[in-house]
């Protein structure tokens, strides 16, 4: 599934946009669903280029809006790929 996924993360942002291997301390239960069904996570980044950064639960909070149907299209296109198969 990370294949199909990373393939169209690609396909969408080009090579560069994919940042491996990222750390983060979040807690998520998101893996046990992927014991069970085929599945594949990825963290969009959000931050304005020209706003301050402030984390997400923070009340400065406020992510660029455009990064939006990015996310729908990685989305939409790694679940219809992932059907056409």
């Amino acid at each position: 599934m990370f294949e199909l996924v990373h393939g169209v993360m690609k396909e969408v942002l080009g090579d560069s946009a994919y940042v491996p291997e990222m750390s983060a301390l979040g807690g998520e239960d998101f893996s046990f669903y992927s014991e069970k069904i085929p599945s594949a996570f990825f963290w969009l980044g959000v931050q304005s280029p020209v706003k301050p950064f402030y984390p997400i639960h923070n009340g400065g909070f406020s992510p660029d809006e455009n990064a939006i149907p990015v996310g729908i299209e990685i989305a939409v296109r790694s679940a219809l790929a992932f059907l056409a198969e």
